[in-house]
């Protein structure tokens, strides 16, 4: 598998860092899964030393300096972190993915359409966890209308391939995107599905795909 598209080296320092919410780290470790240079890069992140954040001049208190002889002792440890298991399960999917599909494949789960040619699978995560996570799944041709999120997205192709006003992205490729991106996927003639993260609601820009998503949850 050659990836054209890698997650970003500093959402990878996150990840490494577990600071990523839970729907972003799921599809960063699937695609660690899958990526050796992305995989190399995390565990690199993993073993480097935290930069502690700057304090404020203003305060010197003896408490916070003893905070921050504290951190400065603990950035001295070295860290790991468990990378997912590399390869991928009896379907093909990456194995942090397939493990919240029961070991089932992609031709098992169960769609809801939510736009004409665009359907999703929302996938569970833990109790409290912050982010949104799914499968979503565009027909030949199709189209995910133009949004955005307002903050981060992890999209990682798991089958087939989409074009978007930022590239072309094929299996194991991943779109990092910031709050600001905006962007509309259309499939290309095989169509496309991928695995979604990100850490707030979709915002879709237009008037009617705003109000088909209040009437399908889309």
């Amino acid at each position: 598998m050659r990836t054209e598209h890698h997650i970003k080296r500093s959402t990878l320092h996150d990840y490494a860092a577990g600071t990523l919410c839970e729907a972003l780290s799921i599809v960063a470790a699937s695609h660690l899964a899958w990526c050796r240079e992305c995989r190399k890069t995390a565990e690199t992140a993993a073993r480097a030393p935290v930069v502690p954040r700057s304090t404020d001049d203003t305060a010197s208190s003896a408490a916070a300096a003893n905070g921050e002889a504290a951190l400065k002792a603990m950035d001295r440890q070295p860290r790991t972190i468990e990378l997912p298991e590399s390869g991928v399960s009896d379907f093909g999917l990456p194995m942090p993915l397939a493990l919240r599909l029961d070991g089932h494949g992609l031709d098992n789960v169960a769609w809801r359409k939510v736009f004409p040619g665009v359907a999703v699978r929302d996938l569970a995560l833990p109790a409290g966890a912050a982010g949104q996570l799914r499968l979503v799944r565009i027909a030949p041709g199709r189209a995910l209308p133009e949004h955005g999120h307002g903050s981060s997205e992890l999209s990682l192709v798991l089958r087939g391939a989409y074009r978007d006003g930022l590239g072309r992205y094929t299996i194991g490729d991943v779109a990092d995107l910031d709050g600001a991106a905006v962007h509309r996927p259309v499939a290309e003639e095989a169509g496309c599905i991928c695995l979604v993260a990100a850490e707030t609601p979709v915002r879709y820009r237009s008037v009617f795909s705003r109000l088909w998503q209040r009437l399908t949850r889309a």
